[in-house]
């Protein structure tokens, strides 16, 4: 059973990595994305100002997508393990014709 505190730890540090990545991205010249600036220019028109009020937006949200997505990818790992575990207990034969007519 998945915790929702579990959720929210992945959501965040997920959050903080996607975060991470995308701000060196930016500073390598790879890329101009920047989520927080992005969020926050719809409510400020300096940028300084929008990236601070982006920024706590974007971990609100990462962590909202986190407890909606987390408990649907644990039930499909686990529904995933369910089908692993039965098809080794319970291989297929190869072929579907009797042993006789081959």
């Amino acid at each position: 059973m998945l915790f929702w505190w579990q959720a929210l730890v992945a959501a965040a540090a997920a959050t903080a990595v996607m975060t991470a990545l995308m701000r060196v991205g930016a500073s390598m010249g790879m890329t101009r994305m920047d989520m927080s600036l992005m969020l926050g220019s719809m409510f400020r028109r300096d940028a300084d100002a929008a990236r601070r009020m982006g920024l706590p937006i974007h971990f609100v949200n990462g962590l909202v997508f986190g407890l909606v997505y987390g408990p649907r990818v644990r039930e499909a790992a686990a529904g995933a393990g369910e089908s692993a575990a039965r098809e080794v207990a319970l291989p297929r034969s190869v072929s579907a014709a009797p042993a006789s007519a081959r």
